[in-house]
């Protein structure tokens, strides 16, 4: 998922590397009787729609919050989940609509039983490998990271702005170039007084 800047292990100082493997723009989804229900006039159907989001705080929340706003709609939050796979667990008992990544929506549809109500324009979820070398060494993590951006990620990529050329192909001897800056998050230090 998406990396918020929080520490992943707390009481331990680790430098880590965020490297982009790709992003996707972002479903809702719902069980058949929802989904019937709220495809009709989405995006504005979602004004009361009862919704299973993820927590305040993450990138994807915000990312959420924005488009609703900016579509003038008030979901009905019946739920907010840390856990993505939790969250769609509620989904498929049909607790409410919830989001997911367009890039995996074949296997979300089967995996959890529902239906994709729409794409929520301007949403979209990055995801990263996120590793303790600046550089991408281990060769399982090369070939993992490459096939997310070629087969995963690929068909998913934003548009080229007018004027821009479309993203390089991934491909080894052209990733570099490809590549964005690795990000490095560095975990906050626990107090002697906190262990």
């Amino acid at each position: 998922r998406g990396v918020d800047g929080r520490a992943g292990v707390t009481g331990l100082s680790l430098k880590v590397f965020n490297h982009l493997l790709g992003e996707s723009a972002v479903a809702v989804f719902g069980v058949e009787s929802l989904a019937k229900r709220y495809r009709k006039n989405f995006p504005r159907s979602l004004d009361g729609a009862p919704m299973l989001l993820p927590t305040v705080g993450t990138t994807l929340r915000r990312s959420l919050d924005v488009a609703f706003d900016a579509l003038e709609v008030r979901p009905s939050i019946v739920g907010e989940f840390e856990d993505h796979a939790l969250m769609k667990a509620f989904g498929r008992e049909g607790a409410g609509l919830f989001v997911g990544p367009t890039a995996i929506a074949k296997e979300i549809q089967t995996q959890y039983e529902c239906k994709s109500i729409g794409v929520l324009g301007g949403v979209r979820e990055r995801f990263y490998a996120v590793t303790l070398q600046r550089k991408l060494q281990h060769p399982a993590v090369i070939i993992l990271s490459e096939n997310a951006r070629r087969d995963l990620f690929a068909q998913h990529a934003p548009a080229p702005k007018k004027g821009q050329p479309a993203a390089a192909d991934p491909a080894p001897a052209k990733r570099k170039a490809a590549d964005p800056a690795p990000k490095r998050i560095t975990a906050p230090r626990r107090s002697a007084a906190g262990r």
